[in-house]
């Protein structure tokens, strides 16, 4: 009988933290069910076992290499990916019913989200294809009132779950971009009982990564990790590396947001081992930037967004909020010259996302304010009317308090009397609107 084989030296960490992982996915609850896995019993346990094997013959695959990274980062994966005690019911059932218990309804929404539901119980797969939901998902980032607007057309077309369950995740997200959470949530639970009636893996995966934005901006990080832990477990089962990577990228996100600056850092890393696009690779050093400016860290800040803008796609809608990032760094830096030059830049391309473009300008006001020069900062102050008046088109809630918060500034720019602390107030009073989730 031949000697069993002993690891390779070094990897016990390696394989005990594999081993953490898998007892994590185990508690997740059901296997991967694509058609790609039926009949063959390889779910979730049994990709990672054949990693283990892989590991202790010495292989270096993309998990392991992802493993490494964490374990030299003094991470535990199984922290990262197991739901906690508390958690017990699948995130995604919790979301399904919290979305039917709120005030906001299915029937309240706009008639062609309402209906999609309806169409999503087809069998056939008409309309929604995956470069036309991809170009909707880009064009949120500049202009998500648009992007909202063709989603929902898009809907009226689209036959078939998958297509009718990603396009409400498209129209889901525009409107968490323009803060209208109660109908995100909404949209996201329809979007989910339908994907998950016809055993969509993959596109619950994506709605989950969509839920983790959406609970940050509710407040709710712990449910927002364990949807994008959820979503990352699935992508590792399905051996989806570029998937997984942005789903770490998530994490990292909502870790940054709970404190934890040096884990969100590292997992961005490790993000940047697994993927090769340059928009998730853009997206990890932009979030790289966040984690370093909440530890206080601003060269360095300024250091991983440079990187940003260095990989990012020609044309990226990323390159807004890139230069939006960048000139708020520099502020806190007292760079004002820098950060008016990026500030303007980032107005300029965000016009189509008056939500936004508010809060920019407003800091713009800010910066010009504390840099002296206090009659462009009035100036500017009194040009946001612009925005007031696009707002004026919808009359929902949030965008008349928004266009109250606006008014003040306005008003003061138009009398030429902007001062930081009003300034400073109307800012808080935008962000507390996106953190009330009205």
């Amino acid at each position: 009988m031949g000697r069993k084989r002993e690891p390779h030296r070094g990897t016990q960490p390696a394989l005990d933290a594999v081993a953490g992982l898998q007892q994590s996915l185990e508690a997740m609850g059901r296997p991967a069910k694509g058609d790609a896995h039926r009949g063959t019993g390889r779910d979730g346990t049994w990709y990672l076992r054949h990693a283990i094997k892989q590991l202790e013959g010495g292989s270096r695959t993309p998990l392991s290499e992802f493993l490494g990274l964490l374990l030299g980062a003094g991470i535990t994966p199984s922290r990262h990916f197991a739901r906690t005690a508390e958690a017990s019911e699948d995130p995604v059932y919790a979301l399904i019913r919290d979305a039917r218990k709120r005030e906001t309804t299915l029937a309240s929404l706009p008639a062609g989200i309402r209906t999609a539901p309806r169409r999503g119980r087809s069998r056939s797969e008409k309309g929604g294809t995956t470069p036309e939901i991809e170009r909707l998902d880009r064009l949120r980032y500049i202009d998500p009132q648009r992007a909202a607007t063709l989603a929902s057309r898009a809907l009226s077309e689209a036959r078939g779950a998958r297509a009718v369950a990603r396009l409400l995740g498209v129209w889901a997200s525009a409107q968490r971009m323009c803060y209208r959470l109660d109908w995100a949530t909404v949209a996201l639970g329809e979007a989910m009982a339908l994907a998950d009636l016809f055993e969509l893996d993959m596109t619950l995966a994506e709605l989950a990564q969509r839920a983790s934005v959406l609970m940050l901006d509710r407040g709710e990080i712990d449910w927002g990790l364990q949807f994008a832990r959820r979503a990352a477990a699935t992508y590792l089962q399905r051996g989806e590396y570029e998937h997984f990577g942005r789903a770490l990228v998530d994490c990292a996100m909502l870790l940054a947001n709970d404190g934890q600056s040096a884990a969100s850092e590292s997992m961005c890393r490790a993000a940047l081992a697994l993927t090769a696009s340059a928009t998730n690779q853009c997206s990890a050093w932009q979030h790289i930037a966040i984690a370093r400016t909440l530890a206080g860290d601003l060269d360095r800040a300024q250091a991983a967004i440079q990187r940003a803008e260095a990989v990012a796609p020609e044309g990226a809608q990323l390159r807004a909020r890139l230069a939006w990032r960048r000139g708020l760094i520099a502020s806190e830096q007292g760079r004002f010259a820098a950060a008016d030059r990026a500030l303007t830049s980032a107005l300029e391309q965000l016009q189509g996302a008056p939500f936004d473009a508010v809060l920019v300008g407003a800091q713009l006001v800010r910066v010009r304010t504390r840099a002296g020069n206090t009659v462009e900062a009035a100036a500017l102050a009194a040009t946001l009317r612009w925005y007031d008046d696009e707002l004026r088109r919808d009359p929902l809630d949030v965008d008349q308090a928004l266009r109250a918060a606006l008014a003040d500034l306005v008003k003061a720019g138009e009398e030429a009397r902007v001062t930081e602390s009003l300034v400073d107030e109307v800012i808080q009073r935008i962000l507390d609107l996106v953190d009330s989730g009205r």
